[in-house]
């Protein structure tokens, strides 16, 4: 017996759960909002749980966002001294936020594009 490829069970999935006669452009489109990010979010994640890189786990830039808690962190420790390392961050983050964000919902939209599960 041979398996079926996870994007197609999911394909099939949203086939089954979407309204009758949704064609696959519509289908696609709602997989897509369902998995775009927004720049508004980011940016208000940014402004109350930047300190704990939480905008950039939401943007899926994990390793950058563990580096920020990591340097958060380590500040209570050092008394600040790392924390230079997260303002700088943070003060850079302000600005490439829209870019970051567009970036995630082009490579969504690419992966719905091939027919690729959305991680």
């Amino acid at each position: 017996m041979t398996e079926t490829p996870t994007a197609v069970r999911d394909s099939a999935s949203l086939q089954a759960s979407a309204p009758s006669g949704a064609s696959a452009d519509a289908i696609a489109m709602m997989r897509y909002d369902a998995n775009r990010r927004s720049t508004g979010v980011a940016y208000l994640l940014w402004a109350f749980l930047g300190a704990l890189g939480v905008h950039r786990f939401y943007l899926k830039s994990n390793i950058i966002g563990a580096v920020i808690l990591i340097s958060t962190l380590l500040s209570f420790v050092t008394v600040g001294l790392t924390f230079i390392i997260t303002a700088i961050i943070l003060l850079i983050d302000l600005f490439m936020i829209p870019s970051l964000t567009r970036k995630r919902n082009l490579a969504v939209a690419d992966r719905i594009g091939r027919n690729v599960p959305i991680a």
